[in-house]
């Protein structure tokens, strides 16, 4: 699956193996924020491109596990999180223009979770991302 943001800043091959897309919607303030809606697939990998690195922000939070790759025009795009030497990823459906996905109404409050529970949750959850 290729996605790009709006403004085509940042593209995304994803492959994927399942039919059924499903979403979530993160509790925390910067998440609500950027009305971002999160999509990944354990058994997926994705690879990114960025065509103008000025356009392209990266941004930490709280035990800075995560990194949160922003285009500049259009918002949060995808995040990122090294884990035992390898990224793991999850993509904002929203700002990529994902169509067709199930969305999980009720935000998901992680604020609860150790730095462990917190990898842990990532690493059987998200896509693998390439770079």
């Amino acid at each position: 699956m290729k996605l790009q943001c709006g403004c085509k800043n940042i593209s995304i091959d994803w492959i994927r193996n399942s039919v059924e897309l499903n979403c979530r919607v993160c509790a925390c303030d910067y998440c609500q924020k950027n009305k971002a809606e999160y999509i990944s697939e354990p058994d997926s990998s994705f690879s990114f491109h960025i065509n103008d690195a000025d356009n392209h922000k990266v941004v930490k939070h709280g035990h800075e596990t995560a990194t949160f790759h922003e285009c500049k025009n259009c918002g949060v795009v995808f995040v990122t999180c090294e884990i035992d030497e390898t990224c793991y990823g999850i993509i904002n459906a929203k700002v990529m223009g994902v169509k067709g996905y199930i969305l999980d109404p009720e935000p998901r409050d992680y604020s609860a979770e150790t730095v462990e529970e917190r990898l842990t949750r990532r690493k059987d959850r998200w896509s693998k991302v390439h770079s």
